[in-house]
């Protein structure tokens, strides 16, 4: 199950695009995805010995979820497949986004 930075990003520009940022004011190497262009929710993805996936919303309670893909896992993101990952991140991101007008 192991998988590295690359193969990550990789997966997540197909799914969200190239990252709106990259780099970032981490000492590993990160990513971080807008889908839709919004301005609140987002996808973020770090690491080297422990990768991970985080889909946030930066609005009122600052929700967010987060997966391990490689690595010790935590209480708070625990070791999870990337496709699983990325099909819960899209799922994060549906259910925290605002209703259409």
């Amino acid at each position: 199950m192991a998988v590295t930075y690359a193969e990550v990003r990789a997966a997540c520009v197909e799914r969200w695009g190239e990252p709106w940022n990259e780099g970032g004011p981490l000492p590993c190497p990160c990513a971080a995805w807008r889908p839709d262009g919004s301005d609140t929710l987002g996808i973020g993805l770090a690491g080297t010995t422990r990768l991970l996936l985080i889909a946030e919303d930066t609005t009122g309670d600052g929700a967010h979820k987060a997966w391990t893909l490689a690595g010790e896992p935590t209480a708070d993101a625990q070791l999870t497949p990337l496709p699983a990952a990325l099909d819960a991140a899209d799922a994060f991101l549906r259910e925290r986004a605002p209703a259409a007008p």
